[in-house]
């Protein structure tokens, strides 16, 4: 399982925020992987059985999970919610199963398949939380899945 353990670069970008988004050794993400069709998707969650809804969030392009959990996810993990913030297929530490080709539509059905996985832990209701390509895909795996409960999405 490849991780964010080691990469440099979060933590290089995790500098210009203020010191409540910084991640330290008591106040991180789980690292989970995903298993959707032979790519190991990585997700950064803050898992909270307690919470009463949780949110997916979704990174834009030239971007990551690991960034938006640090900005988004982690706070709403303080305010009581359950987070998962997704390294879409071909960014961040996803694995892409070999000769696999990834185009948007995958990102939008990756989306909506991972909301039926979280639903078939328990009911709780599913947001959608994302930024630039992020929150374009927001409103298209909600216009999929039609098991959304809101969208927030920024675009």
């Amino acid at each position: 399982m490849t991780t964010y353990e080691n990469q440099q670069a979060w933590r290089d970008v995790q500098s210009f925020l203020p010191e409540q988004y910084h991640y330290t050794d008591n106040y991180k993400p789980a690292e989970e992987n995903w298993n959707w069709h032979g790519n190991q998707v990585h997700l950064d969650t803050f898992r909270n059985p307690d919470a009463k809804a949780k949110i997916i969030e979704f990174h834009g392009v030239g971007t990551n999970g690991r960034q938006i959990s640090m900005i988004v996810g982690g706070p709403l993990a303080q305010d009581g919610y359950e987070t998962i913030a997704v390294d879409m297929p071909t960014y961040g530490v996803t694995d892409v199963a070999p000769h696999t080709i990834i185009s948007y539509d995958d990102w939008v059905q990756c989306g909506s398949d991972l909301i039926d996985a979280e639903l078939a832990k328990d009911d709780r209701p599913i947001f959608l939380y994302g930024f630039s390509a992020g929150g374009m895909e927001t409103y298209h795996v909600a216009a999929r899945n039609k098991k959304v409960a809101g969208i927030i999405g920024m675009t």
